[in-house]
Formats: C-alpha cells, sequence, structure tokens
C-alpha cells in the first residue's frame, strides 16, 4: 500500500473531490437536456475536442454512434473543418470540449457551428470555456489536480454518465 503522501494517493484524493464538486455543482436538469438533445434521433450530433480533449471527444464519438445513428467525430486536421461544417445543418448539436488554454480554433469551429444554426453543448472545466457564450448547454466539471496537467477523470465520468443516459433513452433502437 502507497503512503497517503505517494503520488497515487494525492491525485486519488484530488479526483475524488473534482468528482464530489462536479456532482454538486452541475445541475442534473442541464445533465438531462444534454442527454436529451444528443439522443433525439432526428438530430445529428457532431463531436469536437481540443488538444488535451480530443481523446475524450472520440470517446464519446465511438459509444454514442454505437447507441444510435447520425454521430459525427469532427476530425482532428483543422484543414478538414470548413467541409464538416458544410454538414452541420440547423437543430444539429455540436459536443464541444474545450478546457484551459482555451483552443481559439475550437472556439472559432463552435461560433460558426451556431451561425449555421447548431445546439452548442459544452463541456468544459471549472473556469468556464468561452465557448460558454455560445453554448446553449454548460457543463462545468472540476478537474484540477496536483500535476502539470489537469485530470479528464471527472469528463470521462461524465461521458460514461451521458451515453449511459442516451442509451436508456433510445433502448429499443439502441439494442
Amino acid at each position: 500500500k502507497a503512503p497517503r503522501t505517494h503520488i497515487l494517493n494525492r491525485l486519488a484524493d484530488a479526483a475524488m473531490d473534482n468528482l464530489s464538486a462536479s456532482l454538486r455543482h452541475v445541475d442534473h436538469h442541464v445533465f438531462d437536456d444534454v442527454c436529451k438533445l444528443m439522443g433525439d434521433p432526428k438530430r445529428h450530433v457532431h463531436v469536437l475536442g481540443g488538444r488535451i480533449t480530443s481523446h475524450v471527444a472520440g470517446y464519446l464519438h465511438t459509444h454514442l454512434q454505437m447507441a444510435r445513428a447520425g454521430v459525427r467525430l469532427v476530425p482532428g486536421s483543422t484543414s478538414l473543418w470548413p467541409q464538416h461544417l458544410l454538414e452541420i445543418t440547423p437543430g444539429d448539436v455540436l459536443a464541444v470540449f474545450d478546457v484551459r488554454r482555451y483552443d481559439a480554433r475550437v472556439q472559432d469551429f463552435a461560433a460558426s457551428a451556431k451561425q449555421r444554426g447548431a445546439k452548442i453543448v459544452l463541456i468544459t472545466d471549472q473556469w468556464m470555456s468561452p465557448i460558454s457564450r455560445v453554448a446553449i448547454h454548460s457543463l462545468a466539471l472540476r478537474m484540477d489536480v496536483p500535476s502539470g496537467w489537469d485530470s479528464n477523470v471527472v469528463t470521462i465520468f461524465a461521458v460514461e454518465a451521458m451515453v449511459a443516459a442516451v442509451v436508456k433513452q433510445n433502448w429499443k433502437a439502441t439494442r
């Protein structure tokens, strides 16, 4: 067993504190609304992450596309973004991950998607990405840990909870 001061225990304690704080601060009605949007079979869902969160976006995409049709991952290469923007239609959902050291290119994409009529769902940190100004819903999660990098533990938890809610919402089609 590692001592309490070991990095394993310090990071685990911080991750559990972040999860508890996030659960206290996230409005469950907003979370439910996000899941209803992402589970609505009449809407396409586009998923985008930044440099640090692209793998979390990919995780959401992989699971959602197994649960419902019409889910697209915005490619990592910004040179492909203009053609992907053309695929966004009014009423679509853009689920975008943006955490501190916010990416101006991701912000521009979200603003352009909103102009095309997309409903922007932001998954961000406690410091709130500027994308919150164009988002219909924002989930601000805690991710500060004693490390040079922020933690995505709570973000992955939130993604898994979203997927579980979407699967439950669409169980007949998903099954």
